[in-house]
């Protein structure tokens, strides 16, 4: 198996500001210029039809979100792929694509991927944390032309709250340890389960196995569904089902009239489901998101919703190069990569070239429609104008047509000058600049930074002419095809390889998998037929060629490699591409894409001000397509290069699903964060993207919605893969002194509860900073309530024993045990979170919280769970409670029979030797010690009714003293201090007393037990739960504060 290598040398000038997509506007209260693109496996054929499927939907979408958020749509654009015919749209006007509409991903994509992995419902690709939109939204053509159980405008509703908003989703999802499907907090009774959702009224549910009742169960130890009980399935009463109306981020098949968020006073959020939403942001409601995203809120919008269609025409071209003496040796390599990507412009196109060198000469007109007909000359030593031919060529481009798109390609030795001017027209022109830079004559990225990021969809391309021939050909082609507008076809073709042919030199072609054909394309007119010829490389068989056009031949492709030479040594040497076109939807898709934290607001403006700002981290993603399915396993790597060449990073990608960065495992997208800044500048980074030793693989048929913490889906082999793709990105300033903060721990979760008092955590080690090293510290934090969990507090005294290890490198799977103290109290649900700490003293954000209620169950105080009763398959306990009522009845038969035992055997006789005369002293007396020994237990709060030393016979004995020695009118035995503390009474039933001792004695003996004085010590006072609770930190080793 021989493996596809395609190097897409890609340098594109990303906004720091989070230009990931031309984000929709809000304008009068409704969402204007929705772009809707239609993917090349979508089938022409379904184009009208498809349209209207489109329009309905939107229209429902529309009204849906007017209710929900009183955000509707007032417009919508079509972007129509190029090879459909619009003839056949009958009374539609289509007009011409601007450059908004196809430089950037559209908002929403209608695809045809069969059996995604992404299930057939619409799905929000998000790739950041809470607030930050969404890369785009995709629809199957199978959606929209089959009949839906759930209303077709609510399911696209939800996505594109998650799309424009960046919340999530507030239900659970099935076998998701993150965001379960139903969960119980641990510690409570195993019939308190509750669903993960957020409703109101609150629906009421019941349970389904086919045809038959179920019990919803739960493991005990941490709360999450049990497998016994993953066919349960969780419906909702028929009579509660038309009162539900929030959320509509909970998607439960059965709530299909939900239409509002919860958030408001009249529908309540659910901040204690462990959603994916919660998790995110932090507990906050959809509605509070929502009215923090810097929407002008205004009337709602009455108006009907509008549709437009689009379709991206041939492009505008203007090349132009520099004349200079620095390129002569070049002069053929230049010359014939151009004629090359010049044969490849479509027919319909406009081109202008223009050479320069201190002033613009005309090569080409645009307006000449013929064909062109020139040569190459680098000869000249003058200072060349590059900003001349700049602004030659953007007022050309503008005078001809300011809608369509246009490109303007610079071939150029050395740096723009005074370009203010310039930049202003670029900016204003919407045209896309592509720079290729000799960088050893003086051309920097650096030096047309500022001209490649006014044209938004700008690009720099660096070359040597120091570097080998071949590679400076394919370079210069690739940085020009940018220009070409897309096929719009279900299949991909892609120069693999490019090689200067001379006689007796054969060409190398390997065989491939994906491939459907190959294509050798030459520089230069060539006469394929008369002296150029293909073998098989194992038998030497010949290959039927077909001639394509003048300048190329093409063959199936072979199950052997292949090798082409040319027939006759009189033939000149030609620059030859090799083009590879793949089998229908055998073709990897690439998108990478940057996020810099400086600017975190995703609609931040171009232009800001942002020197005044701490450079804060980028992140990379890569987003790893093949067919239309998420390629899952693969092995992406980052380079990163700064700015001038200095310095170089290695970055491993990960598509992990831990939450920060990557935010779904198995969904494609890869990230990681970028911090090593050396100073300002634009930074260039390469992704290269394989199969992992053949360990990839692609998703398909995945569960619907999705998603939860990753793509639940089957898994297909994909084979031996590389593919690469390049971009770039500016930072204001070096890496700060005191460096950056620890990645967000967002996978913490209870693994074992064992009652009464500890607990299990499990969690994955975050970096030192971000997710980069290995942090320093960790903290714990308790509270009462999860709000209150960002305060200040001493609870720490809740604490007996704890078991925090140190962190580990990043992407370590860590666990921690606490075992609470008998003072803390009982039946209270605690929150727990984790914050971790590097050796700079920055501290990472609060972990998700998770929760379990404190019981502190005694030996004698056992509280039985009623069972409540079973009603239409409604979960009511499960086995382990039976259990436990067996062994309650058993040790409460078992106490009782041992009370009647001392009674009549001990306590009865005793009581029948005492004088009648004593008996009102004595009663006086117990009922005092009584009270004080109970009053002393209390406080001490051991979760029991007696103190450790004082079982039955110790009390009985102690009782008869103080009888004895009242008779006598005596000071009972209870109260000297002279006693000698004994051995055994290490027990320190009563600590943080007085040592004031007592005297009694054991049963068969005259020994005395160490008992401090309880009637001069102060008692303790317990630490409580406040209102408003405070931070507890419990670090690794020590108790203390950040």
């Amino acid at each position: 198996m021989h493996i596809l290598s395609v190097k897409l040398r890609i340098v594109i000038f990303l906004f720091i500001f989070c230009g990931t997509h031309a984000k929709v506007t809000v304008e009068n209260g409704a969402y204007k210029d929705i772009l809707v693109r239609f993917s090349p496996r979508v089938n022409s054929e379904n184009g009208v039809m498809l349209l209207e499927k489109m329009k309905e939907v939107l229209t429902e979408t529309s009204e849906i979100l007017g209710k929900a958020v009183k955000l509707k749509i007032s417009s919508v654009i079509f972007l129509l792929p190029r090879n459909w015919d619009i003839s056949k749209l009958e009374n539609l006007t289509v007009g011409k694509a601007t450059p908004k509409n196809t430089v950037f991903p559209p908002d929403i994509l209608v695809d045809n991927v069969s059996n995604s992995a992404f299930g057939n419902y619409p799905f929000a690709l998000q790739y950041g944390g809470c607030m930050v939109p969404g890369r785009q939204i995709s629809i199957q053509e199978s959606f929209l032309t089959n009949e839906e159980d759930f209303p077709k405008g609510k399911l696209l509703a939800r996505e594109w709250l998650k799309f424009y908003f960046g919340v999530f989703d507030e239900n659970g999802f099935p076998d998701d340890t993150m965001y379960p499907l139903y969960y119980k907090v641990p510690g409570k009774s195993s019939s308190d389960i509750s669903i993960t959702d957020c409703t109101h009224p609150a629906a009421e549910y019941y349970f389904k196995k086919g045809e038959e009742n179920c019990t919803l169960e739960v493991n005990d130890q941490n709360g999450l569904p049990s497998s016994s009980s993953s066919e349960c399935e969780i419906r909702v009463r028929e009579d509660s089902r038309n009162k539900v109306h929030s959320s509509l981020m909970y998607y439960h098949r059965d709530l299909t009239q939900v239409d509002l968020m919860c958030g408001d006073r009249a529908h309540l959020h659910n901040s204690d489901a462990p959603n994916k939403h919660n998790t995110f942001c932090n507990g906050k409601s959809i509605a509070e998101v929502v009215r923090n995203s810097g929407i002008e809120w205004t009337e709602e919008n009455t108006e009907e919703i509008t549709f437009s269609y689009v379709q991206e025409k041939d492009p505008r071209l203007a090349i132009a190069w520099q004349d200079t003496n620095k390129l002569k040796n070049k002069t053929e390599l230049i010359g014939d990569s151009v004629w090359r990507f010049l044969y490849d412009v479509p027919e319909e196109s406009k081109i202008a070239l223009y050479k320069f060198t201190n002033n613009v000469d005309i090569v080409k007109d645009l307006k000449d429609n013929k064909r062109p007909d020139f040569r190459f000359i680098f000869a000249s030593s003058k200072e060349p104008c590059v900003t001349c031919a700049i602004s030659e060529a953007v007022n050309a481009l503008k005078m001809d047509d300011i809608v369509t798109r246009g490109y303007v390609i610079i071939i150029a030795a050395g740096n723009p000058s005074e370009y203010e001017e310039v930049v202003q027209q670029i900016n204003s022109s919407q045209l896309c600049l592509i720079v290729i830079g000799f960088t050893n004559f003086g051309a920097t990225s650096e030096g047309f930074q500022d001209l490649v990021s006014a044209s938004r969809c700008g690009s720099f391309w660096d070359i040597s002419t120091e570097e080998k021939d071949d590679e400076i050909f394919a370079k210069l082609y690739r940085a020009m095809e940018t220009a070409l507008p897309s096929r719009d076809a279900n299949y991909v073709t892609k120069i693999i390889d490019t090689q200067y042919v001379k006689y007796g030199e054969p060409l190398l072609i390997e065989t491939n998998e994906r491939a459907s054909k190959f294509t050798v394309r030459a520089s230069h007119a060539f006469d394929f037929k008369d002296y150029f010829y293909c073998n098989k490389l194992n038998g030497n068989d010949s290959v039927t060629l077909t001639k394509e056009d003048s300048f190329s031949v093409s063959f199936p492709s072979q199950e052997d490699a292949v090798t082409c030479s040319l027939s006759n040594s009189y033939i000149d040497p030609a620059w030859m591409q090799i083009q590879m076109t793949t089998k229908p939807n055998h073709y990897f898709e690439q998108d990478v894409w940057v996020k810099d934290m400086t600017s975190p607001a995703s609609n931040s403006q171009a232009g800001m001000d942002l020197s005044s700002q701490t450079q804060m981290p980028v992140i990379i993603y890569a987003r790893i397509n093949y067919g239309g399915q998420p390629v899952q396993n693969a092995m992406v790597k980052a380079k990163v290069t700064g700015p001038n060449g200095i310095g170089e990073w290695n970055l491993d990608l990960l598509d992990d699903g831990l939450g920060d960065p990557d935010i779904t495992a198995n969904d494609g997208i890869y990230s990681r964060y970028f911090l090593d800044f050396n100073d300002k500048g634009e930074y260039t980074v390469e992704i290269t993207a394989s199969d992992n030793n053949l360990q990839a693989k692609i998703g398909q048929n995945g569960i619907q919605p999705c998603c939860g913490s990753k793509v639940v889906s089957e898994t297909a082999p994909i084979g031996a893969f590389q593919e690469s793709i390049k971009t770039t990105f500016s930072t204001i300033s070096g890496k700060p002194e005191g460096g950056y903060k620890p990645s967000r721990i967002l996978d913490l979760r209870i693994i074992n509860y064992d009652i009464p008092s500890k607990v299990s955590l499990q969690w994955t080690a975050p970096g030192a900073e971000a997710d980069t090293g290995q942090a320093s510290s960790y903290a714990l934090k308790l509270c009462r309530k999860q709000e209150d969990c960002s305060g200040n507090s001493s609870f720490s005294s809740w604490v007996k024993e704890k078991s925090i290890p140190k962190p580990e490198t990043y992407g370590t799977k860590q666990k921690a045990t606490i075992v609470f103290d008998a003072t803390a109290p009982k039946n209270q649900t605690v929150h727990i979170g984790i914050q971790s700490k590097n050796e700079n003293g920055e501290v990472s954000e609060l972990s998700n919280l998770v929760a379990f209620s404190l019981m502190y169950i005694s030996l004698d105080e056992i509280t039985t769970i009623e069972t409540p009763r079973e009603e239409e398959g409604k979960s009511t306990v499960s086995s382990e409670i039976g259990i436990i009522v067996g062994s309650t009845a058993i040790a409460i038969f078992l106490l009782i029979a041992l009370t009647a035992v001392i009674y009549f055997y001990v306590y009865k006789p005793r009581r029948q030797k005492q004088t009648v005369n004593d008996k009102e002293n004595r009663t006086i007396i117990e009922n005092n010690s009584i009270q004080k020994l109970k009053s002393s237990t209390q406080l001490n709060n051991y979760g029991s009714s007696m103190r450790k030393v004082e079982s039955f016979p110790v009390l009985l004995y102690t009782h008869d003293q103080i009888k004895d020695h009242k008779s006598k009118k005596k000071e009972a035995p209870l109260y000297p201090s002279n006693v000698a503390t004994k051995p055994w009474m290490s027990l320190d039933p009563l600590p943080n007393k007085s040592q004031a001792h007592l005297e009694t004695r054991s049963l068969g003996s005259q020994t005395t037990l160490d008992v401090e004085d309880e009637k001069n010590s102060e008692l303790p006072e317990i630490q409580q739960l406040h209102d408003t609770s405070q931070e507890s930190v419990i670090e690794t080793g020590n108790i203390s504060k950040f």
